[in-house]
């Protein structure tokens, strides 16, 4: 069984390469043409939850409707 703090740190990794994929999709459409509906959801304009400052960030959660 794992600790809080290792859940804990296995979210925040989760997180980081979870930032890392939408950035590479947003900087690069022609692998965004060929990825699942899902990963394209994330950039249509109503799943876009909030701005940061950082291009990437833009892109927050899927549409759970």
């Amino acid at each position: 069984m794992k600790t809080a703090e290792q859940n804990f740190l296995l979210l925040q990794e989760i997180e980081a390469n979870r930032r890392f994929l939408l950035m590479a999709y947003q900087q690069n459409p022609k692998l965004l043409e060929n990825a699942e509906a899902r990963i394209k959801q994330l950039f249509e304009k109503p799943a876009l939850q909030y701005q940061s400052g950082k291009g990437y960030d833009n892109l927050a959660k899927v549409r759970t409707d």
